[in-house]
């Protein structure tokens, strides 16, 4: 308040300060706390802390005896993003119930930076031993009990984002193998029962469609939470995978082989249904037809029982009973109308 004296003024300049104007200290901290509440929610994490985080990893993922050192960095790093999904960030809201949905999408995805770079990198270099450390963060985070301060679904999108991207980062190098396993082998709590994670963790269980489509700039799409997640997560694969057109070819891939083996599981039930993503509208908006489906027929037609996602012991070990839920997976996006 008022201007400072000159002997107040040579301090100032001395110390290399800046004076603030303010009309009383009551307004001045209420604005320094907006303004903090403001930083923590646009703030992601430091480029240098990120980088550091993925080096780390790369050190580690050649040599066997960093085995332990790398089971610790990752599981440290999920102990640090379940602890502050907890708090207060998720407790404040901001704006509309439309708006407070993306805010809070939008800030897990900054608290999960790190953890999602490094399941990209270890799940797109990793061993087949290594990608127990992948499973058992998965399963860490989808039994932490967060809530984002709505509730426990939608407090499992921390859980849901990992998941694509470490299923991303799989099919991008063909590791099948490991993809049924981040799929399967952990483990989610439903009604006292353990569960495969791809049978408790999807987008339209973590958010309705209906409400998703309220979210600002949402209203349009045909499949609002995956595109949010194509989105959001391009950017941890700009190293890995530079080509948008691949990088989208990817993700449709990893949803449609995680609906397949979704559907696997639930046709012992007798329903045989899954969840649909956003490759479905986008095999029907192909001019050029996606190949991929294609694709993986002509493999598993070729490699018969040792396909790898059937040579794990997923779709009972049987390559044709693969192929005859592929058909009617195809099927059903074939009657799907987006018009």
């Amino acid at each position: 308040r008022g201007s400072l004296r000159s002997h107040a003024q040579q301090l100032v300049t001395l110390r290399q300060g800046q004076m603030i104007a303010t009309r009383d200290a009551n307004s001045f901290f209420r604005t320094l706390a907006d303004k903090v509440h403001a930083l923590a929610d646009s703030g992601s994490a430091h480029p240098i802390s990120l980088k550091a985080a993925v080096a780390e990893i790369k050190r580690y993922l050649p040599e066997e005896r960093f085995y332990i050192r790398l089971h610790d960095l990752i599981i440290g790093e999920t102990d640090r993003v379940i602890q502050e999904s907890k708090g207060p960030a998720f407790d404040r809201a901001t704006g509309t119930a439309q708006q407070e949905l993306l805010r809070r999408l939008k800030q897990s995805d900054r608290l999960t930076e790190v953890l999602r770079s490094m399941l990209a990198t270890g799940s797109y270099w990793g061993n087949a031993r290594q990608r127990e450390h992948w499973v058992s963060a998965l399963e860490k985070l989808a039994n932490s009990n967060i809530t984002l301060g709505i509730g426990t679904e939608f407090g499992l999108y921390p859980t849901l984002a990992a998941l694509y991207t470490a299923g991303i980062a799989t099919v991008a190098v063909n590791k099948l193998d490991t993809l049924g396993a981040i799929l399967t082998e952990p483990k989610i709590r439903i009604r006292e029962e353990d569960h495969p994670l791809v049978l408790g963790v999807y987008p339209v269980k973590i958010l309705n469609p209906d409400a998703a489509k309220q979210m600002p700039g949402f209203d349009r799409r045909y499949t609002p939470l995956n595109d949010y997640l194509s989105e959001s997560l391009r950017p941890v694969f700009h190293e890995l995978i530079p080509d948008d057109s691949r990088y989208e070819d990817y993700f449709d891939k990893f949803e449609y082989l995680a609906s397949l083996v979704y559907m696997d599981y639930d046709q012992r039930t007798g329903r045989g249904w899954s969840p649909i993503g956003r490759f479905s509208w986008r095999l029907q908006h192909s001019r050029n037809g996606a190949s991929f489906p294609q694709q993986i027929t002509a493999e598993v037609n070729s490699q018969g029982n040792n396909w790898p996602l059937v040579r794990s012991g997923l779709f009972a070990g049987d390559a044709s009973r693969f192929l005859l839920l592929q058909q009617r997976l195809d099927e059903r996006i074939r009657e799907l109308s987006w018009y």
